[in-house]
């Protein structure tokens, strides 16, 4: 509203209007903070998923070689293998890539229901 005598002075703002211009700075900040928070726990989650990956892929690799297991030598057949293996078989390999995801999550959703449900919270 403008005073009577002088048409360029204006009404005050309302205290409260004032207030909440102040708190918006914290607000943005709070808000900032707890979308750090969420990434730092998402990057968490993708760390453990990866750790628990590796594991399952070693068990799997340790199934397979059984008393022949050690890292390296899986390591070694596996370079050994890729290396010789013609376009043919790598895509026959490519092909059978969603079969070990699948079982990956099966067994990991078996392990992780007895303490954390990881993976529904993704």
């Amino acid at each position: 509203m403008t005073n009577k005598l002088n048409p360029t002075l204006k009404k005050p703002a309302p205290l409260k209007k004032k207030l909440s211009r102040h708190q918006e700075p914290l607000q943005d900040k709070e808000k900032f903070l707890s979308i750090e928070q969420k990434i730092q726990r998402l990057r968490q989650k993708r760390e453990k998923l990866h750790l628990n990956q590796a594991l399952f892929f070693t068990k799997e690799v340790q199934r397979i070689l059984q008393d022949e297991f050690s890292l390296e030598m899986a390591l070694v057949i596996l370079e050994k293998t890729w290396a010789t293996a013609s376009k043919n078989q790598k895509e026959e390999w490519s092909k059978h890539v969603p079969s070990f995801r699948a079982a990956f999550v099966s067994a990991y959703e078996k392990e992780s229901q007895a303490h954390e449900p990881i993976l529904e919270q993704i």
